[in-house]
């Protein structure tokens, strides 16, 4: 693996790379260094998460605090479905911090979709990897909520995508 340099723009140093500066030379600033991809970047870390057990703990519970992970976007429920209704079909994959059942404000019925939120982003994964679930006898279909509506790729595109990655191995591993 190749060294990864950090670029520090307050950093100075000399056009001789001499420890003293030369008051009569202009200080210049170091060059950064190309900007690492995806895949490197993820090396990296792996890399040192090997070397710092502690490191996979820091990253999981700093990606726990964003909802955006942990969010869920229910779709296709039933007019009679309840608030615990959505909670218990989610339940088995871990602990649910909030669910909201969007209700008709005429009505008071159910539009039929919803939002939960897990505790842990681990438990939306696992909620993710069968999109379908059939709740109160309806074929229901969730996905991140902060993906947005009208994603265009079928279930297991978007399984394997949100599952299989690298990152999402990472943190599951």
């Amino acid at each position: 693996m190749s060294h990864l340099s950090v670029f520090n723009p307050l950093k100075r140093t000399s056009a001789t790379n001499n420890p003293k500066p030369d008051p009569g030379r202009t200080p210049t600033l170091t060059r950064p260094s190309p900007p690492n991809s995806k895949e490197q970047l993820i090396s990296l870390i792996t890399s040192v998460d090997s070397a710092d057990s502690s490191l996979r703990k820091r990253i999981r519970r700093t990606v726990d605090v964003d909802v955006s992970h942990r969010k869920i976007f229910v779709h296709g429920l039933g007019w009679d479905t309840t608030r615990k209704v959505l909670v218990s079909a989610f339940e088995p994959f871990g602990e649910v911090e909030d669910s909201n059942l969007v209700m008709d404000k005429l009505t008071g019925k159910p539009k039929g979709y919803g939002f939960v939120l897990f505790k842990t982003h681990r438990a939306a994964l696992k909620a993710l990897r069968e999109p379908k679930k059939t709740i109160s006898s309806h074929c229901a279909s969730c996905q991140l909520a902060s993906v947005g509506p009208g994603t265009n790729t079928t279930p297991t595109r978007r399984r394997r995508r949100l599952n299989h990655g690298p990152v999402e191995r990472f943190m599951e591993g």
